[in-house]
């Protein structure tokens, strides 16, 4: 009875399924290309994780990656909405896959051993149905870490699990700090009061980008039997906006309802909203946008049916409320073919910018058709219209007109405009039921297309199912044809199968990222399978390349220097191989040393051991790098010298000396050093040197030049030295003589202008006799009529002393010879003193004395008796002075006395 329930579950949500045989072992996907043939496509690996007893993993699985631990390893999940938790029923789980370099895969039930993480849905409640959907959300509470989405439109909830570093298993009915739930209080009311009017809040989950541009992702809620005014399940998409608050949303409380962004409701007639999903920036605006799929939906009128129709609604910073049927400046609807019945928008996906505009691209998938569609970016909000087989505007707008006519060409003959194009999958498979987009794989920069077909059975294994990953066209348009497209790849692609009958796989697919690190892209593909056995699965293929035939590249020189150009010999590669270069100084690569050849003109180089890393590159192999032997460091160049030459090798005190020092290599840097027997002299570092130390004389001079430049090896040269460097020579004037140059006064030497800095000595010579060193010179009497000599001599800092002298005659000195005065009492009998104060000093006297006049007779003494023969008479006297050397002053006479009394 259980299973017999669970199918029916499966067949009103999951349009179907078929009851499988046994699981078949585990395994490798598709075998890599044989080494002796050139590969058509990837390497492809299967890691494969098997549903737990009566589970049903593989029905949903997240279309991005995600990296919920932090380990920089893409990570994806994939739900499993039947899983038991004994003793309750479908109570649901979604797992994990945790990505790794070596991934293993197993049971879904082994845990860390498998390199999956359980998410359980609550415990102790029956039919759950938790991992109805799944996404990965992208980061939506700003921690760094990417979080994820399980749905479950049973019971109208969405549960959020935050990524941690430490990613471990929680149960969704006690979250606490993990998460948090978002509900829908209304709708869980309407289908306790009425579960025949039934609400599916939850029935789909999807990260999308910052569509209201807050700085958090956003993600949305498809509740795809929500009722319009004026017709029933319509759908309606809820964009809940990120946050970093775990509290629970409830979507119809005021503070809950304030976490949705945005509402898409679908056609008023016909068509449900079922799903939505990210489309980055279809609009070029610098805000993420959405779509939403509608795969019944009938908008050509009430026939064709099933034609189905996706909705792009752009993002805004403010809160938008949009119906499908009126988008207006909102964003464009996408049309199915009007052929009817191709359910376009059954499945919907981000493909990234496929034809480089700017703008991202959408694939649209239309399983009933077995087709897909590349809808191009754009900020029109023209409809795009949709006919599969056309050879060109396959995928298109009208110009100049907003509705084709009844045949879907467009009205007024205006021209249809390429908005992308279709791909035709095999028929009868739902090729387009589940679509991702998947990074470059084939090497062209332009993103893949993933499309899963899950009835597909082309390995002779019934409806076991395939995934196609067909490669996108920058320049596509018109109609393309992926049936051709096999597991060993071809020119458009290449396939995955399932592995057994009834697998079904390709029921969900998705972008599992870099999931093993080797730095391409990998695939998620779940098969559905059946309840009664574990044949659904999800299974992560890896992709990988063929290796390359390499060999170690060998560098010309293993003891390069400086200024040499090096080359690299690759060796031998596998034919057709792009070979890169990338050379290395210690082990780091050099900026821009990307050639065959490198040219060591860089400095830093010197020292330095270089070595080359070649890559090889050929598409549907692995990359391959190879690194030469390091050299030897590299050794600096030599320079060109020169002995430098100093321009006067006899040199004197006070020259100043200028060194040459000739012809270096250009640009070299070139710093002197003057030497002094050898010795640097402190701070004589220029080109000239003045000898201003008297200390050098005698000793030599020479100068060292040193020369630098980058990359060369320093180098030094010296001069030869001079001879010994010599005094300088002084010169001064010839000196005169100040004074009268008579005996008793004095002379003085006169140097005249001598050199700034000269000191002065100074002698007197009488002959060979030296009188005096002073400066000045008081002539004695024995010098009279002699000549003397004076001689200057001047002394400098580094110069020869040198003398000059003048002679001249001394004369006879005058002597000071004031009148004498008499002294005593003029009366007969006393005596009278002549005095001869004043005199020069040394001089002799002779004296007359006289009366009116009249010589007295012997009176010739200094002192006079006076007589009566003096009575009545004046008395004088006359004073005759002598001394050597001075001419005599004779008879210079007294003042008279007073009459001689009696």
């Amino acid at each position: 009875m259980k299973q017999s329930a669970k199918a029916a579950l499966v067949a009103v949500a999951a349009l179907g399924v078929t009851t499988l045989g046994p699981l078949g072992p585990l395994g490798a996907g598709p075998a890599s290309a044989d080494p002796e043939v050139a590969p058509t496509g990837p390497v492809v690996t299967e890691t494969r994780w098997t549903s737990e007893s009566g589970g049903n993993l593989g029905y949903a699985s997240s279309r991005t990656s995600c990296d919920v631990n932090g380990d920089e390893y893409a990570d994806t999940v994939s739900g499993d909405w039947f899983w038991d938790k004994s003793p309750n029923s479908n109570v649901g789980a979604a797992y994990v896959l945790l990505g790794k370099a070596d991934p293993a895969g197993g049971p879904a039930g082994s845990g860390a051993d498998a390199g999956i993480v359980r998410i359980d849905g609550p415990t102790g409640a029956n039919n759950t149905f938790a991992g109805m959907s799944v996404s990965c959300l992208g980061d939506i509470n700003g921690d760094g870490l990417d979080d994820i989405a399980i749905g479950s439109n049973r019971v109208q909830k969405v549960w959020v699990v935050l990524g941690a570093e430490d990613f471990t298993s929680v149960d969704l009915g006690s979250l606490g700090t993990r998460g948090f739930l978002v509900t829908s209080s209304v709708a869980a009311a309407q289908n306790t009061a009425n579960p025949v009017v039934s609400r599916n809040f939850g029935y789909w989950v999807s990260g999308l980008g910052d569509v209201n541009h807050d700085g958090f992702n956003d993600f949305a809620v498809t509740d795809n039997l929500y009722d319009g005014p004026s017709a029933d399940n319509i759908g309606r998409v809820y964009v809940i906006s990120g946050s970093d608050s775990v509290a629970d949303v409830d979507i119809d409380t005021p503070t809950g309802g304030t976490r949705v962004v945005a509402t898409i409701d679908g056609f008023d007639t016909g068509g449900q909203i079922l799903s939505a999903e990210d489309a980055g920036d279809v609009n070029g605006d610098g805000i993420d946008d959405f779509a939403a799929g509608s795969y019944t939906a009938t908008p050509w009128g009430p026939s064709p049916t099933a034609v189905g129709a996706a909705f792009v609604v752009f993002g805004s910073a403010q809160p938008l409320t949009v119906r499908a049927s009126a988008l207006g400046e909102h964003g464009f609807t996408i049309r199915g073919p009007i052929r009817g019945g191709d359910r376009l928008g059954v499945s919907i996906a981000k493909l990234g910018d496929v034809n480089g505009d700017g703008k991202d691209d959408l694939l649209l998938g239309a399983d009933n058709g077995s087709g897909a569609a590349v809808v191009l970016g754009s900020a029109s909000t023209g409809t795009v219209y949709t006919r599969p087989g056309a050879a060109d505007a396959a995928v298109y707008a009208c110009a100049g007109s907003t509705s084709p006519a009844g045949d879907g060409a467009c009205a007024d003959a205006a021209a249809p405009v390429e908005r992308g194009y279709w791909v035709n999958g095999p028929a009868g498979t739902n090729f387009g039921w589940a679509t991702a987009g998947v990074p470059d794989i084939d090497g062209d920069a332009v993103p893949e297309l993933l499309i899963g077909a899950y009835n597909a059975d082309f390995n002779a294994l019934t409806n076991s199912g395939s995934a196609y990953v067909v490669y996108g066209k920058a320049q596509g348009h018109g109609t393309y044809d992926a049936t051709a497209i096999t597991p060993q790849g071809t020119a458009d692609g290449f396939r995955v199968d399932g592995y057994a009958a009834n697998a079904k796989l390709g029921r969900s697919v998705g972008s599992a990222g870099d999931f093993d690190g080797n730095g391409r892209p990998d695939l998620l593909v779940g098969a559905q399978g059946a309840t009664s056995n574990p044949l659904s699965y999800a299974s992560v293929f890896l992709l990988g390349g063929a290796e390359l035939a390499t060999s170690t590249p060998t560098i010309d020189d293993p003891t390069p220097t400086y200024g040499q150009t090096l080359s690299v010999a690759a060796g031998t590669w596998t034919d057709g191989a792009a070979l890169g270069y990338q050379w290395k100084q210690d082990g780091t690569a050099i900026p821009g040393a990307t050639g065959t050849t490198l040219t060591l003109t860089d400095p830093d180089l010197v020292g330095a051991r270089i070595s080359v890393e070649v890559t090889g590159t050929k598409t549907w192999y692995d990359d391959a790098v190879v690194e030469s032997a390091a050299t030897a460091a590299v050794a600096g160049a030599t320079l060109a010298t020169s002995v430098p030459v100093v321009d006067d090798t006899t040199p004197s005190f006070g020259q100043t000396l200028t060194a040459d020092p000739g012809t270096w290599t250009a640009g070299a840097d070139l710093a002197f050093q003057w030497l002094v027997d050898g010795a640097a002299v402190t701070g004589r570092t220029t080109s000239t040197f003045t000898v201003d130390d008297a200390a050098w004389i005698g000793h030599r001079v020479a100068v060292r030049v040193s020369g630098s430049l980058p990359g060369y090896d320093d180098a030094a040269e010296t001069s030869e030295p001079t001879t010994a460097v010599a005094a300088a020579s002084l010169t001064g004037p010839a000196p005169t003589v100040g004074g009268s140059k008579k005996v008793g006064t004095t002379v003085s030497a006169v140097p005249g202008a001598w050199p700034a800095g000269t000191s002065l000595t100074y002698a007197w010579y009488d002959g060979a006799t030296r009188l005096s060193t002073a400066p000045s010179y008081r002539l004695p009497a024995a010098t009279y009529h002699r000549t003397l000599t004076l001689k200057v001599t001047g002394t400098k800092v580094g110069h020869a002393p040198v003398t000059t002298t003048t002679t001249f005659t001394v004369a006879a000195g005058t002597l000071t010879s004031p009148a004498p005065a008499i002294t005593g009492t003029a009366r007969v009998g006393r005596k009278l003193t002549a005095t001869t104060k004043g005199w020069t000093p040394g001089t002799r006297f002779t004296y007359q004395w006289f009366a009116d006049g009249v010589k007295i007779k012997g009176a010739t003494g200094r002192k006079l008796t006076l007589t009566s023969a003096q009575a009545r008479k004046r008395v004088v006297v006359k004073v005759t002075g002598r001394l050597t050397g001075y001419v005599t002053v004779t008879a210079k006479a007294s003042a008279r006395t007073k009459r001689v009394a009696r």
